[in-house]
């Protein structure tokens, strides 16, 4: 499993509340926005008083606040980022009740209007809403914009790079399912990321006729521009896309500074940070060589070469991007990829488990099992996952996270030490 091995399994058995900074890990009751309750955990040490200059440091970008840093009060989490902020802090005087709450830094801010602030799609006025006596559909009643029915909880919605236990031609019939995997957490937008942390993924789909992909790298037109009133998910453009939000996310990739005047280059484009790339079968409209034939595929990492404004086919100005792939995993539509994803069992993932292929079942490593066998005190814990089936190191490692081992502070996202060794990993 390499480096990522579920963050070194030793660490597991002696995890120690600890952020970043080394300072202890400030826990406490806080909300969970999305299913509107409220999270318990252990808190493992008394808040600190504000007036005691002798206490351990009292901010940290890791589990404090994001605007004050502060590890106080009740803060919410924002359901794109994972991150904390203070109600006063996110210019909220309440709790929100929506079923999703974004921070200030995550909201989609966007002029650009899909339905018109939150409504529903109104088929009273259409033939079928007439004959079957419809008055209102919620947007997002499909398999393809459902909300999530689970979550990555093996690293953070923000982290770089592969997702453990993914591998190069995985693939999933719809993008929400892609989502719960965290291989592109957006399940609509192209994007995945934030202005602060920088884009970790991006998708290929129906895209622009005049986009160029020739497998090893691509053109990639940013968001942003188009005129998404009613019930569309790809409308003309209808005005200039800017270098912000998610496009900014994308260039603060490339290994140069950001200029959005004239956008930049690389000097050593192998120095730019790796992004995740999917690619969707509505590619094929415009670049069928490298389009999987049905669903969404995972085609690895790449960087961003350059990127650059342009003026796009409709006239508008639009950001292009020149992303060249940087991984050390053969790429899908090749023989030696096609070979080793049959070898892993790699299937189509369906939004109905039942209907999910088993073709190899996952071997638990045996320098894994060792491990197991030599935690005396968790025996029953381990006999029970080693009686179950996986048919993939993800859903192995995903099990393991989210049912077996519980990181209530969810310290398994940051550098944990291990007692008597001093390592930080």
């Amino acid at each position: 499993m390499g480096k990522a091995e579920l963050l070194t399994w030793a660490a597991l058995f002696q995890l120690m509340d600890k952020c970043s900074d080394g300072s202890p890990a400030q826990l406490y009751g806080t909300y969970n926005i999305k299913e509107n309750t409220t999270i318990l955990v252990q808190i493992v040490k008394p808040r600190p008083d504000p007036n005691d200059k002798s206490e351990a440091i009292l901010e940290c970008n890791e589990c404090g606040c994001q605007k004050c840093l502060l590890k106080s009060g009740d803060p919410l989490i924002c359901d794109q980022c994972d991150n904390y902020w203070h109600l006063e802090c996110a210019n909220l005087t309440s709790i929100p009740t929506e079923k999703y709450w974004y921070c200030p830094n995550c909201i989609n801010t966007d002029v650009e209007v899909v339905i018109g602030s939150g409504k529903s799609v109104d088929m009273s006025k259409t033939k079928l809403g007439e004959r079957l006596g419809a008055k209102a559909k919620n947007w997002g009643g499909g398999v393809s914009c459902s909300g999530r029915q689970a979550e990555c909880v093996i690293v953070p919605s923000t982290h770089v790079g592969p997702i453990p236990g993914i591998y190069c031609g995985q693939t999933w019939l719809y993008r929400i399912s892609a989502s719960e995997w965290g291989v592109h957490r957006s399940p609509v937008g192209g994007i995945s990321g934030t202005t602060k942390n920088g884009a970790v993924s991006i998708v290929l789909s129906g895209g622009y006729e005049d986009d160029k992909d020739s497998g090893e790298e691509f053109i990639y037109t940013g968001s942003g521009g188009r005129d998404l009133e009613g019930n569309k998910r790809n409308g003309k453009h209808s005005g200039h896309q800017e270098l912000t939000r998610f496009n900014l996310a994308l260039a603060a990739t490339c290994a140069t500074k950001i200029n959005d005047k004239v956008g930049g280059e690389a000097a050593d484009w192998k120095k730019s940070r790796p992004v995740r790339v999917c690619r969707t079968s509505k590619l094929a409209k415009h670049n069928p060589r490298y389009a999987p034939e049905e669903g969404v595929r995972y085609d690895g990492l790449y960087k961003v070469v350059k990127y650059w404004p342009d003026k796009g086919a409709s006239g508008f100005k639009v950001w292009r991007f020149l992303l060249r792939r940087d991984d050390s995993e053969p790429a899908p539509w090749t023989k030696e990829g096609k070979e080793l994803a049959m070898k892993r069992g790699l299937r189509m993932i369906m939004q109905n488990q039942s209907e999910t292929k088993q073709l190899v079942r996952y071997k638990i490593p045996k320098k894994v099992r060792m491990l197991m066998d030599a935690d005396k005190a968790n025996k029953r814990v381990w006999d029970e996952v080693r009686s179950l089936d996986f048919w993939s190191e993800y859903e192995f490692l995903h099990y393991l996270f989210s049912t077996a081992v519980v990181c209530s502070s969810g310290a398994c996202h940051i550098p944990i030490k291990v007692n008597g060794k001093g390592k930080t990993i």
